[in-house]
């Protein structure tokens, strides 16, 4: 691959990668939030509200590597944890019912070269599926691994059908009313074109290519559920040189579990809107994404069809700086939102942040903000309900180690 290639497609992959939204734990308790702090002429104050903050005790084996959190996803009654290797970036899984006392699942990175880390994971007629991409250099072709019921003991490599010339990439997998659906995109960034890859059983792959009318290279996110419908958010990405210059919001709809996609409208916002991942809520769908300066948010009243942009300034913070969305979810009447403070594309380490939205997205106020700031939480990657509480993951520049907070009001 042409090193100018190779960057283009890194600094692409900056903009639409972050993994498919998972169903998190199924809880149906009390909101710990109260009515949200109003906006002031689009600046958000601290929240007034307090909150009780604990650090779970991430009780890894003790023989684990210096580990950073990838996702954590709940699956059946159990919580896992995707991560790798702070050393050698190679991938892997932990398992526990309570969020402190975890199990290594093994084997699947054993006796293979290069950096594999799972995309995701779901759960198929008692089996798991994991996405990953195996990277040795730039990006190989993809690769998958199907477990039987054994909840990620032992694995096996299954291989997506895709030019083994050519670089190919996964950005996220959902399960399907019956089978499982994957996206992704194959090709140089100035060819590039997005793709899905559906099985019924995880062991036969079919490609589709996803219909798209925009031009330069074009890249799905991570996809997500809207009752029976599969939406996948992402982008038409235009270069200068090396510099994203230009991204347009990209849309795809399946009515049919993966099998056929139609590419709908959704509004740009600005030069640089690029939709990250949903969240289905039960008044509500939201898509979350950045601008390329600050976070921004769609909002849909017709369970998918149409989308509106939502005022971007309800989710900064000026003084600090940028603020970029990783992870939503529903908290009772309220919705909650964590990512971090600053530019995505810094090496150095980002204050976490959440915000939450008890108005159905329309307006958005910052939450925990002085406990964040006492615990001093960074790089947060991931947001989990567990037991009528936020549980927020982040990874800790300090000692290399993930860092579970939980939150209750």
């Amino acid at each position: 691959m042409k090193p100018r290639g190779q960057g283009r497609i890194l600094c692409t992959l900056v903009l639409v990668a972050l993994a498919g939204m998972i169903a998190a734990c199924d809880d149906s308790g009390p909101s710990p939030v109260e009515d949200p702090t109003p906006s002031v002429d689009g600046t958000p104050p601290s929240d007034r509200d307090s909150y009780q903050m604990a650090e779970l005790n991430l009780d890894l084996p003790a023989d684990a590597p210096p580990t950073a959190a990838d996702r954590v996803l709940r699956i059946r009654d159990s919580y896992v944890l995707l991560g790798h290797d702070l050393k050698d970036q190679d991938g892997a899984i932990w398992v526990a019912s309570n969020l402190t006392d975890w199990d290594a699942r093994g084997g699947w990175i054993a006796g293979l070269a290069g950096v594999q880390r799972l995309v995701g994971l779901v759960e198929h007629d008692g089996n798991w599926v994991g996405a990953y991409n195996e990277r040795p250099s730039g990006l190989p072709p993809l690769a998958w691994r199907l477990s039987t019921s054994d909840a990620g003991q032992n694995w096996q490599e299954k291989a997506l059908p895709a030019d083994t010339s050519q670089p190919s990439n996964v950005s996220g997998i959902i399960s399907a009313a019956d089978g499982i659906v994957a996206v992704g995109s194959i090709g140089e960034d100035e060819a590039g074109h997005p793709v899905a890859w559906r099985t019924p059983d995880g062991e036969r792959w079919t490609r589709i290519d996803l219909p798209t009318d925009a031009d330069g290279s074009v890249a799905p996110n991570e996809p997500f559920r809207i009752g029976g419908r599969i939406l996948v958010p992402g982008a038409a990405v235009t270069y200068d040189g090396d510099q994203v210059t230009k991204s347009k919001p990209v849309l795809w709809s399946s009515k049919d579990g993966g099998k056929t996609f139609s590419q709908k409208p959704i509004p740009n916002v600005g030069d640089r809107a690029v939709p990250l991942f949903g969240l289905h809520a039960d008044a509500v769908d939201l898509l979350f994404g950045w601008s390329g300066s600050d976070a921004v948010v769609w909002r849909s009243e017709d369970d998918g069809r149409s989308w509106q942009p939502l005022p971007e300034s309800t989710l900064a913070h000026r003084p600090e700086g940028q603020s970029y969305p990783h992870r939503a979810v529903q908290m009772g009447d309220c919705l909650v939102l964590a990512g971090v403070i600053g530019d995505p594309t810094a090496d150095a380490p980002l204050p976490a942040a959440m915000w939450r939205s008890c108005d159905a997205g329309k307006t958005w106020s910052r939450m925990a903000t002085d406990e964040l700031d006492d615990a001093g939480a960074t790089n947060a990657v991931d947001l989990v309900r567990d037991r009528g509480s936020l549980v927020l993951v982040t990874n800790s520049a300090d000692d290399a180690s993930v860092r579970l907070l939980r939150l209750r009001q």
